[in-house]
């Protein structure tokens, strides 16, 4: 398991090594969870799909959805 306390860490985490499920949460510092997943999913280019779980302590309208948008599998 590894901790990625920004978004930007996260994706660096990410290019490093195959992992078998992350989970995101949606507020980090650098980068939110919204554009890390939708960045995981361009460098992933269909060639694998490692499920992302939205994790947030405040949901608001429409958060699901863009989770959704995102790539994110379930938020």
């Amino acid at each position: 398991m590894v901790v990625a306390e920004t978004g930007k860490l996260a994706i660096q985490h990410f290019m490093q090594k195959p992992y078998d499920l992350i989970l995101m949460d949606m507020q980090m510092p650098e980068m939110g969870g919204i554009e890390a997943t939708q960045l995981i999913r361009q460098i992933e280019n269909g060639s694998s799909h490692i499920p992302i779980i939205a994790m947030t302590a405040n949901a608001m309208n429409g958060d699901q959805q863009r989770c959704l948008d995102a790539g994110m599998d379930i938020c």
